[in-house]
């Protein structure tokens, strides 16, 4: 029998029931902490609420990360992607190391520190760890308490994932052996040991040809991140776009892959052997995200690459979203009855002039707004996505039907 989840982590597994109005969430084993909705992100962000509500301390479970199991049902569209059934398994949890040292000869030793962790040091360009991890043991100065896993905020950008000993006691002999893992140095006072993922990775993100890839790479270093960016995968609570190709589950898999970048990777499980996996304590705080699967033949292996860095010249003047007064927004997303004919006359001036390419639709910008503007949700998303014709950034246009009230959503791409 699972038991009762305590409200003191951001990870806490919930249930879920399709009623004739809609979606009913709730946490498992506390029914009356729950949220309803027309749609799954309205009853998420209902749950959400109900959570902030009745836990303890806000900071133990912000940002609240629901854990859905069963797997809420996807689309389609989106089922043809997850055969297998994979998910990548990590923590949210920030681990901190400091570089910042009371004087210089400190900082200067701190510093040194975190270059001998590559053995080519530090990429200047874009502050990536480059060539390979070395023996050195990763030193962690403030650690959250009852952290099962997470990842090392550091002055390098990628995301190293450690996890307790704990939490990877949960796994069989033969995964574990199909891992890389090194002890983490933890500070006085921690009672937990942690241990860092490490590289070689069994498989690397890929693109797909069918799809919009996102792939910003460091002219210096070379090292790169590919993201699958796809609104129909980002419904439902879905949220889909890391995909590899299904080569290596084809013959002999490890029981346990490691995926990403040789600097930044992730353990990934079958669905099944997670949901065998997760209603066990030391699973509290442990996070499960889809992973895509494409035949090989369907991979982008070389999609064309936004370098890192800023916007060239020619995107810096894409317009930000204006409201019907006039006000640049800075957020993403805007309701879509506060959004002037003038968002989407832009779309297609600037086409014409060369400014922007549109390289994937699903309706003309017109059609969109005029189906904005309607009293009903749309019966399906619609979206136009356009790149920069210089430097390739990825832009979006997107009228959800997943949200509770209409939005337009002018998302720029991941910089």
């Amino acid at each position: 029998m699972p038991t009762k989840p305590k409200l003191d982590t951001n990870v806490l597994p919930c249930k879920w029931q399709r009623l004739a109005t809609g979606w009913r969430l709730w946490i498992r084993g506390w029914p009356s902490i729950a949220g309803e909705g027309e749609t799954v992100d309205q009853a998420i962000a209902e749950l959400t609420e109900a959570v902030m509500r009745e836990a303890p301390d806000l900071d133990r479970v912000l940002p609240f990360v629901p854990a859905f199991e069963p797997p809420l049902p996807c689309s389609v569209f989106a089922e043809r992607f997850l055969r297998p059934a994979l998910v990548k398994i990590s923590g949210d949890e920030i681990f901190e190391m400091h570089t910042q040292r009371p004087t210089q000869s400190q900082r200067e030793k701190a510093e040194a520190y975190i270059r001998s962790l590559y053995s080519e040091g530090l990429c200047e360009a874009c502050g990536h760890g480059r060539g390979l991890r070395t023996d050195v043991p990763l030193r962690i100065d403030i650690a959250p308490s009852g952290a099962r896993a997470g990842w090392v905020r550091a002055p390098f950008k990628h995301q190293i994932r450690i996890y307790s000993e704990k939490s990877l006691s949960l796994l069989s002999e033969a995964e574990r052996a199909a891992l890389t893992l090194t002890h983490v140095e933890m500070p006085s006072g921690c009672r937990q040991r942690f241990f860092e993922l490490r590289g070689p990775a069994h498989a690397r993100p890929v693109g797909v040809r069918a799809l919009q890839s996102e792939v910003i790479e460091c002219a210096s270093c070379r090292w790169r991140r590919v993201s699958v960016i796809d609104p129909r995968l980002m419904e439902d609570g879905l949220s889909l776009t890391t995909f590899i190709a299904d080569g290596v589950l084809r013959s002999s898999p490890p029981p346990a892959l490691v995926i990403g970048e040789d600097a930044e990777v992730t353990l990934c499980l079958p669905r099944a052997r997670w949901a065998e996996l997760e209603e066990h304590r030391d699973a509290a705080g442990l996070i499960a995200q889809p992973i895509g699967v494409v035949a090989e033949a369907d991979c982008d292996l070389n999609p064309r690459v936004k370098p890192w860095g800023d916007w060239c010249s020619i995107c810096k003047t894409w317009p930000m979203p204006l409201s019907d007064e006039r006000l640049q927004k800075a957020a993403y997303e805007l309701p879509a009855h506060s959004c002037p004919r003038s968002n989407f006359d832009w779309i297609e001036e600037a086409e014409r002039e060369g400014r922007i390419i549109i390289v994937a639709a699903t309706l003309p910008a017109r059609e969109i707004f005029e189906l904005a503007m309607k009293p009903d949700r749309p019966s399906r998303t619609e979206f136009i996505a356009m790149r920069c014709p210089s430097c390739w950034r990825l832009g979006w246009i997107v009228l959800s039907r997943g949200y509770g009230k209409l939005q337009l959503l002018w998302r720029y791409g991941l910089h």
